[in-house]
């Protein structure tokens, strides 16, 4: 019987995945959260410095550490996306000492405070079923990160971040083997630099695009779906608006609509998204209409600042 039943719901599984509806994914260019696009060069001040003090023997070993992590992540990603021009850090503190502004159009600085680490005892039990008990270790992390985006030659802050962090490390069973500080924090101050550089530079988004399942086995909208999967985009999308052009039906509408997105024709899929919501007043169509709005204004965003970057360039 149970070996019958694990048959029954793989056979149900297999069902349920193969009668998904289509997931197309895209890749959609987004524009910087801020507008800093006319900023060619960029530098970060070390998270390890106190404000109004340049000497690191004010912080402790782990602070510093978790400052140093963070600063080297900030780094990385930067470089990676190749937007700015990187001043060096060395150049930018000097410039700082001599009572200057650092010298690039804007520059990332913060700091890793009121960090708390230390390895704790744990009593567990040697077996399930055993009362004899021994000792495993683990590492409790607390930290807060500040970051302020701030315009060089205004002195404006365009950004600024305050939170706190609250970590605990899995069982091990010697303190050799507990995790670092660095180990510890990694996830989330990687995450931290990711959104940072999301501020200050455009950036690729994945994101997949929902078909939805045709209920009344029409062939052509069978076919049009097949051709979506193997990427036919603008020949299923032809199939699709055909089918709704004679029949009205709103998955054909919708799924049209959806593919004009996948090929970035965001005006056609508005206005064709529109008229289904018109028809219908369906929340499905009003959902997808405001995403589409969201997409047009991204785009506009983004073609924005590379207009404000190509002119910058050319004036540089």
């Amino acid at each position: 019987m149970k070996k019958t039943n694990i048959i029954l719901s793989f056979f149900a599984l297999l069902i349920l995945f193969t009668s998904c509806a289509t997931s197309i994914p895209t890749r959609i260019q987004r524009p910087a959260e801020l507008d800093v696009s006319y900023a060619e060069t960029i530098s970060i001040l070390p998270f390890a410095q106190k404000p109004g003090f340049w000497d690191y023997m004010f912080f402790g070993k782990e602070t510093y550490d978790l400052a140093n992590y963070f600063t080297k992540q900030l780094e990385t990603n930067l470089i990676a996306a190749n937007y700015f021009t990187i001043i060096d850090t060395k150049e930018a503190l000097a410039a700082l000492n001599m009572g200057r502004m650092p010298p690039s159009d804007i520059f990332i600085t913060g700091k890793i405070y009121n960090v708390y680490s230390k390895i704790k005892e744990k009593e567990v039990k040697t077996s399930k079923d055993s009362e004899e008990t021994h000792i495993e270790y683990y590492r409790v992390l607390n930290y807060s990160v500040l970051y302020q985006i701030v315009d060089t030659k205004t002195r404006q802050i365009l950004d600024e971040f305050d939170q706190s962090y609250s970590e605990e490390s899995e069982l091990f069973l010697t303190e050799k083997e507990v995790s670092s500080i660095e180990e510890l924090a990694q996830k989330e101050l990687s995450s931290l630099a990711v959104s940072i550089r999301k501020k200050v530079t455009p950036y690729t988004e994945k994101k997949y695009i929902n078909l939805l399942k045709d209920k009344t086995k029409n062939p052509q909208m069978k076919y049009a779906n097949e051709l979506a999967k193997k990427e036919k985009y603008t020949n299923a999308y032809n199939e699709f608006i055909e089918v709704y052009e004679t029949t009205k039906l709103f998955e054909a509408g919708y799924n049209a609509a959806m593919l004009l997105v996948v090929l970035e024709k965001y005006d056609d899929a508005k206005i064709l998204m529109n008229e289904l919501y018109t028809e219908t007043g369906s929340q499905k169509a009003r959902n997808a209409l405001k995403d589409i709005q969201y997409e047009i204004t991204s785009r506009e965003k983004y073609i924005q600042q590379q207009t404000i970057r190509e002119n910058a360039l050319k004036d540089f």
